[in-house]
């Protein structure tokens, strides 16, 4: 049993909205069915306009790809291209759902590419991924230009991911505005999915405490995700999915995540009140935990790309 202690993260700080959503929205009878006597068209404008706000919250909890990707390189120094989605397997993806949820997968791809600076690769998976927005009618979206540029200049990391960022909010802003809220849902699911795959086969093998409790921590955002998939529950695609998340819930279920309260410090600088949260976090997760997760993720994601 492993026990990591550290300063609250900002995903745990909205975990109790979430919570409170998820009441309001999904955790009783009589909502739903307040929802099925709803006209559809009512009901996908609220569910559109709801989920629109909490997939940008959902957004910034979420480790970027940059972000993950240094962490492993921490831990693991040499590059490995067996851990990404091949660019040749984009012949097999001639559905939306497929298109979606692979351009998540290939865009941690190119974050994992990016921090080791393989401009060769980061170049063919950002033309990949661009051709896939492009066939979604999202790649007006994608500064191929600008994004190409910083992908092949690993000290451009901030801006890349700034860059990345809000090109992804534009696209999922859009989707939800032409009713399309699924698409933007498989995108992010895609690529939060493929972070936590390379996470887990560099965390057994390294045995890394601080990636290891990263992959602990990702209990809220799964719990984040699938509130968010919900919405999209009707479109088949999206229901398969969930029902494997589900039981990669179960998995996170016997991880726990304690949050220990610290009164708050307040330091002034340059005469302005600086407060520091206190807070830490105690993640308890085993080895064997992160085998589980691996295995599930590792099956899920075999059928998202193939």
């Amino acid at each position: 049993m492993h026990l990591f202690k550290n300063k609250m993260k900002p995903q745990l700080l909205i975990l109790a909205s979430f919570i409170t959503f998820c009441m309001l929205i999904s955790c009783d009878e009589s909502t739903e069915n307040a929802f099925n006597n709803a006209s559809r068209a009512d009901s996908v404008q609220k569910i559109d306009q709801v989920s629109k706000d909490l997939v940008s919250e959902v957004i910034k909890s979420i480790p970027s790809p940059v972000e993950m990707s240094t962490l492993i390189k921490e831990v693991e120094k040499d590059y490995s291209s067996s851990w990404l989605n091949p660019t040749t397997n984009i012949s097999r993806y001639n559905s939306n759902y497929k298109k979606a949820v692979n351009i998540g997968i290939y865009g941690t791809d190119l974050g994992y590419i990016n921090i080791y600076n393989e401009k060769q690769d980061a170049i063919l998976y950002l033309n990949t991924m661009t051709q896939l927005a492009e066939e979604l009618r999202i790649g007006h979206f994608f500064d191929y230009k600008t994004i190409k540029r910083l992908a092949t200049n690993s000290t451009n990391l901030d801006s890349m991911l700034y860059i990345t960022t809000s090109s992804y909010d534009k696209m999922n802003t859009y989707l939800q505005d032409q009713n399309r809220g699924n698409l933007s849902m498989m995108m992010l699911t895609g690529g939060w999915l493929e972070a936590l795959y390379i996470a887990t086969e560099v965390g057994l093998k390294n045995k890394s405490p601080d990636l290891i409790e990263k992959i602990g921590e990702q209990k809220v955002v799964l719990a984040q995700i699938m509130i968010l998939l919900k919405f999209y529950n009707s479109d088949p695609q999206v229901a398969k999915l969930l029902e494997k998340l589900v039981k990669l819930n179960v998995i996170y279920d016997g991880i726990s995540i304690i949050i220990v309260y610290k009164e708050p410090t307040v330091e002034m600088i340059n005469g302005i009140p600086m407060v520091t949260d206190n807070s830490t976090t105690e993640v308890k997760i085993t080895e064997d935990d992160i085998i589980k997760i691996n295995e599930l993720v590792k099956n899920v994601r075999k059928d998202i790309i193939s």
